[in-house]
């Protein structure tokens, strides 16, 4: 048993997650935590929350880099910076 399921099964048991819909409930949490963002750069640098490993990523629209912010949890499918 994971800890993933350890809470959810703990706050079901509290009747915590009994307002959310089961597709909110049970989703998969973000992989990487943004860590660092070098606008000038276009990179932002992601934490694999799992493995605590860092991998610096281009981000080709400028418009989803503006909306960035360190701290923020996300998924990624970028290609590694260079």
């Amino acid at each position: 048993m994971n800890l993933k399921s350890t809470t959810l099964g703990a706050l079901l048991a509290l009747g915590l997650l009994t307002a959310l819909p089961a597709s909110v409930a049970f989703a998969e949490l973000p992989c990487c935590a943004i860590v660092g963002i070098d606008k000038a750069s276009g990179t932002v640098t992601l934490r694999d929350n799992k493995t605590g490993k860092t991998e610096t990523v281009t981000v080709s629209d400028p418009a989803k880099l503006a909306k960035l912010k360190v701290g923020q949890a996300v998924d990624h499918s970028a290609t590694p910076a260079k």
